[in-house]
């Protein structure tokens, strides 16, 4: 019996007051690529979106809003045909010490957190796993 694949979507929490095109902007510079708009492919590896949480308010508490789930942007990142477990975690793990290095605080959320840098940005205190 052959193992099935791992699921390779991730979606990433970020905690930012920038805008979705702002954010936008700077991830397509971080991987020299054209900002097309919203939907966006990356060498054939990943296709992406990134958009406002619809569960942030900015009339949450400030316990509320340190919850990676209430951060007020995601990005959203689906594996294509052929991508591999590799480039998808060298992917997550890029984008992930970018916003890290902005201040951004982000957490990635899938299925193989324990393969990525800070075990994917995962803070025990403010947040929980989802599974």
């Amino acid at each position: 019996m052959q193992d099935s694949p791992i699921d390779l979507r991730c979606e990433i929490y970020i905690n930012t007051q920038i805008s979705d095109k702002e954010l936008r902007d700077q991830v397509c510079k971080l991987l020299g690529i054209l900002n097309t708009g919203f939907y966006l492919s990356f060498e054939n590896q990943a296709e992406f979106e990134i958009d406002t949480n619809d569960f942030y308010s900015s009339d949450l508490s400030e316990e509320e809003k340190k919850d990676w789930g209430n951060f007020p942007l995601f990005m959203y990142l689906a594996g294509v045909d052929g991508q591999t477990l590799e480039n998808q975690i060298a992917l997550i793990t890029k984008l992930l010490e970018y916003f890290w290095s902005q201040g951004y605080p982000a957490r990635a959320s899938c299925k193989f957190p324990h393969l990525l840098p800070r075990n994917g940005g995962y803070d025990p205190i403010n947040s929980v796993i989802i599974e």
